[in-house]
């Protein structure tokens, strides 16, 4: 009776916790949109709970902008994603398989060296990314942001598909061997129907990951006509720089210009949320 009393005593203050969690995480969520309900005066005046009246003309007139062309900023923002997605989940996926089915002299070592690059800092690399990109004159292109992943250069991707393969029993690919099956051939057949939570976990952290990017966007693309949805955010920040160092933000307009970006990132998550969980779960099994 004791430990049934104690047990709920735990439940209930986890809850608790959890609850007064997910409300500190989703405040600036609640900011957002409440912002984007206000008046100009009221975005940029003393914080408010709730607007003295909501104001949909503010969607209305981001959605009429010509510096906020949504549509064409979506396609080259899902142009990316689907390139840089695809690559990296066909090229480290493999590189994982050959980790996990392949038996060869220090591969554990191998394995270790090749994890330690996640120590490194991307903006250590920018500099040399930068000029590289320079001299094969992409600048200005998409390709420095899809490129590299269709060469396995993602190593926690690979971390992530080794540790998932790595639960998948072996007599599987036995029986598939005595059938007569390839390596290739068990790799679609066998691997790939059997990772679906981890292919879609990475999908998901790819596509947000990718979806808000600002750093390499700004390092590469110059032409306004191929800006990325997050990078037209600025556009709209910018609409009263006069040049000065104290020029205003209309926070009312970024906001609603905000709020209408990251309703594919909240529709795609929620889509996936149940694959996204039991992937980084399984991919823990064995460690």
């Amino acid at each position: 009776m004791l430990t049934a009393k104690k047990r709920a005593i735990n439940n209930t203050f986890t809850y608790i916790l959890l609850v007064i969690t997910s409300i500190i995480l989703m405040l600036p969520l609640y900011y957002l949109i409440i912002t984007s309900f206000k008046t100009f005066q009221e975005s940029i005046a003393e914080f408010k709970w709730l607007p003295s009246q909501f104001n949909f003309d503010n969607y209305k007139e981001v959605l009429s902008m010509e510096e906020f062309r949504i549509v064409r900023y979506f396609l080259n923002t899902m142009y990316i994603i689907v390139l840089k997605t695809g690559g990296a989940l066909l090229t480290c996926s493999i590189a994982a398989y050959g980790f996990v089915r392949y038996q060869y002299k220090y591969k554990e070592l191998i394995f270790s060296i090749f994890m330690s690059v996640l120590m490194l800092p991307v903006e250590l690399l920018t500099i040399p990314y930068y000029e590289i990109f320079l001299k094969l004159n992409w600048m200005d292109s998409y390709k420095p942001m899809y490129i590299s992943a269709f060469f396995a250069t993602d190593v926690f991707a690979i971390f992530l598909f080794r540790q998932f393969f790595r639960s998948v029993p072996n007599s599987l690919f036995e029986a598939a061997r005595i059938d007569g099956c390839g390596e290739f051939r068990m790799y679609l057949r066998i691997m790939l129907p059997l990772s679906k939570p981890v292919f879609i976990t990475m999908f998901l952290l790819y596509f947000t990951g990718t979806y808000n990017d600002i750093y390499q966007p700004t390092l590469y693309i110059l032409s306004e006509e191929k800006y990325t949805l997050s990078q037209s955010i600025q556009l709209i920040e910018n609409l009263y720089n006069t040049g000065s160092r104290d020029y205003l933000v209309p926070w009312n307009l970024v906001s609603a210009a905000t709020f209408i970006s990251i309703i594919p990132v909240i529709a795609v998550f929620f889509t996936g949320q149940k694959y996204f969980i039991e992937g980084v779960a399984t991919a823990g099994i064995k460690g």
